[in-house]
């Protein structure tokens, strides 16, 4: 690894400080030399932070601020800010506290930013309690997931991917719940659409399919959610079958959802005469069924019995 003037680097920390190229090349102690070869301003140190923890663990970052001299002029707000940023590093119950209570005894323009850590760790804590070698916490699990979406608490959503809560399957049977759904899948199925694009970005299994065979897909159509059909087929087959061999035309035609099945018959791709299990086409069922204008609508698209 090539040596470098740290003294030079240290007259342009503003353009190095956001150098992604430059940083992952770096040691810590290079790290640690070239703070204490420059004058920081609170912002350059945030950025550089939150660039730092790309390439560093929180281990490798305490050593960094540990270790380092930092020269830096502070006021109340930019302390503050800072204080937030290694909640969010560091993930830590006893900052968060620290932070709410200097935030909430002298007021800043930081005190409504420093009770969304007061709702991340209360949400991380609450995941936390709760069992994943089980389902008897599903539900619990489920509503921690979709409190966490609400107040769009990314902390708890990825973490708690991370730690494997969102892989808790459902284990029992009641009309709500499938047997088999996690909670992805159950999220669809309430059409949490925000939910379930979170979970998606922040590295949940979108392929994931429950007892039945159903999808994300499968759910979005079933309950006549159009913006959440547009997002499933971005993952999911427009022509994935269930364990009926429905595909999610046959759903949204069951439901008599028009919208729904008009976007998926102009979707590309689709096969619109697949059968079902019992060789029924969505045609098919809609002329079984008597629904008149789901019948002129596929027939429309060149559905056929």
């Amino acid at each position: 690894m090539a040596t470098i003037d740290f003294e030079k680097y240290g007259d342009s920390v503003y353009q190095w400080c956001n150098d992604l190229t430059f940083l992952e090349c770096r040691t810590k102690e290079q790290i640690v030399s070239l703070i204490n070869n420059c004058k920081l301003k609170p912002g350059h140190f945030k950025q550089l932070m939150t660039n730092l923890t790309n390439f560093f663990d929180s281990n490798d970052l305490f050593y960094i601020i540990k270790t380092s001299t930092f020269q830096m002029d502070l006021n109340y707000d930019s302390a503050v800010d800072m204080l937030m940023l290694f909640c969010d590093i560091f993930q830590s119950s006893l900052l968060s506290d620290i932070l709410y209570a200097l935030t909430k005894s002298v007021p800043t323009k930081y005190s409504n930013s420093s009770s969304l850590y007061l709702y991340r760790r209360s949400n991380l804590q609450a995941l936390r309690k709760l069992k994943t070698d089980n389902g008897k916490d599903f539900y619990k699990i489920y509503d921690v997931f979709e409190k966490a979406a609400n107040e769009n608490d990314i902390t708890t959503i990825k973490t708690g991917i991370e730690e494997k809560y969102h892989e808790v399957v459902f284990d029992g049977l009641n009309g709500f719940v499938c047997p088999g759904d996690n909670i992805l899948l159950h999220a669809a199925h309430e059409g949490n659409t925000k939910l379930v694009q979170l979970l998606i970005e922040n590295g949940a299994n979108v392929q994931c399919k429950n007892d039945d065979n159903q999808t994300i897909l499968h759910y979005f159509a079933n309950i006549g959610n159009l913006e959440g059909v547009k997002l499933a087929v971005k993952y999911i087959d427009v022509n994935a079958k269930n364990i009926l061999n429905e595909t999610p035309l046959h759903c949204a035609v069951e439901n008599c959802h028009l919208e729904v099945i008009e976007y998926l018959c102009k979707y590309p791709g689709i096969d619109l005469n697949a059968k079902n299990k019992y060789g029924r086409t969505s045609l098919a069922n809609a002329t079984f069924t008597h629904q008149m204008q789901l019948v002129y609508l596929l027939k429309k698209y060149g559905c056929k019995k």
